[in-house]
């Protein structure tokens, strides 16, 4: 979440969009319940009119009509993405997750969302600019704290380093297990896997 709000802020300080810069995840998180900050950012990247309801105390109704539209434009783009828009209204994390991370591959990564052949590099990239690793695979077991680090680049509060241990296990289990917690996102992958 944490790097992904420093992308949204990038992208609107770029802009000609007014926008108040983003300083916590709680606030970026609860900023696109009304559809209008997704939609002036989809504005931005895609350089399309999105028209949405942009006032103060919207009802419910117009949140969700204003989310719908947002989500309209974006499925022409991006057709596998599967979010509704009760999720992003009600401020439902891995939704909106979800849509930013997908806007970022269709538009700063410029990648489809079948690509799936340039994920492991692409994710490589992002992830070295957080933690110092060479690959996805035999880095996790030469390095103990690199998943732990990596996780608390993200997000700060997620993971106490004073925690770590030599044992890249633990370690990972922790990370892992944070991660998870804090950014509501299961993980479909295992300790032993991972670390191999």
């Amino acid at each position: 979440g944490y790097m992904l709000m420093k992308w949204v802020n990038s992208i609107f300080r770029n802009s000609r969009v007014q926008m108040k810069k983003f300083r916590n995840l709680s606030q970026f998180f609860a900023s696109f319940k009304t559809g209008v900050v997704l939609a002036r950012l989809l504005e931005v990247l895609s350089g399309k009119l999105i028209p949405v309801w942009d006032e103060k105390n919207l009802s419910e109704n117009d949140r969700i009509n204003n989310v719908e539209i947002v989500l309209g434009h974006l499925k022409k783009s991006l057709p596998g993405l599967n979010v509704h828009a009760l999720g992003i209204v009600d401020g439902v994390r891995k939704d909106v997750l979800s849509v930013l991370w997908s806007l970022a591959r269709v538009f700063h990564f410029k990648r489809p969302l079948d690509s799936t052949s340039l994920i492991t590099a692409e994710l490589l990239t992002w992830m070295t600019q957080f933690v110092d690793i060479k690959n996805l695979t035999t880095n996790w077991a030469e390095r103990p704290r690199a998943l732990m680090e990596f996780v608390a680049s993200l997000e700060p509060t997620a993971v106490n380093m004073e925690d770590a241990t030599d044992n890249v296990s633990t370690n990972a289990g922790l990370a892992l297990s944070k991660a998870e917690d804090i950014f509501d996102i299961p993980f479909k992958v295992d300790v032993e896997s991972l670390i191999g």
